[in-house]
């Protein structure tokens, strides 16, 4: 009833969620491959191990992050053997008044190694784009694809379900993640469903050692994404049982 509810004080339409999320499960589903959700993130570390991503970054590592069911979740597509598929995790991250930038600053240098041996130090001078996020934020990360399967185009769904999910869950005000360059050329952030892509997305004053050091952010504002998600739905018509 709860996942009803937050989508009809969104949209008047409290079937939206519900049919995206089941019609994106359906397409998986017709690749061959089914879902699961946790929030044990030991778990999931596990199921990265078994596969060729193997590590998680920092922004999921169980050693670094201390998460329960009400700020993150995971999700993995899996095939008739078990085998993972897919792999993606998202974030909540309650700013308030705290904008990104100052909120990433704090979290890079105490997460992530710098080249120099210390933290990853952000410069004082960010995009701008970085201080009018605030509020409630989920960072959508750990998105792998097994090397056979990506040709299958199991991202175009996969991805969505993810940003769906989140919505749903959390209401968020912001949705962002981070992709490498050669894949913004590429138009992946727009198959993800992001609708803004910021290519100078943050600027360092000592570089990661475990990280790009030249990524861009894909973001979505809560209405952006809720356009996105009336989009999927019109590909999932209500079927009349009349």
């Amino acid at each position: 009833m709860e996942m009803f509810e937050k989508a009809g004080l969104d949209q008047g339409n409290p079937s939206v969620f519900a049919r995206v999320i089941y019609g994106l499960e359906s397409r998986l589903f017709q690749l061959g491959l089914a879902m699961e959700y946790g929030s044990d993130f030991e778990r999931f570390e596990r199921h990265a191990l078994a596969t060729d991503k193997q590590v998680l970054s920092e922004h999921f590592q169980v050693a670094l992050n201390t998460y329960t069911p009400e700020n993150a979740f995971w999700l993995r597509a899996f095939n008739e053997e078990g085998e993972t598929i897919a792999l993606g995790a998202v974030r909540l991250d309650l700013l308030g008044a705290q904008t990104l930038d100052r909120h990433l600053a704090k979290y890079w240098k105490r997460c992530y190694p710098g080249e120099l041996g210390n933290g990853a130090t952000m410069a004082a001078d960010q995009p701008r784009y970085l201080r009018e996020v605030s509020g409630r934020v989920c960072y959508l990360g750990e998105l792998w694809v097994a090397r056979l399967w990506q040709r299958r185009k199991v991202h175009v769904h996969f991805s969505p379900l993810a940003m769906a999910v989140a919505l749903q869950r959390w209401n968020p005000d912001w949705l962002y993640c981070w992709v490498r360059p050669k894949m913004w050329c590429k138009r992946y952030p727009l198959a993800y469903g992001f609708s803004a892509v910021h290519p100078i997305g943050v600027r360092w004053d000592e570089q990661p050692s475990t990280i790009d050091n030249d990524l861009v952010m894909a973001l979505n504002r809560r209405e952006w994404a809720l356009d996105w998600m009336d989009a999927l739905a019109a590909e999932f018509p209500l079927v009349s049982h009349s």
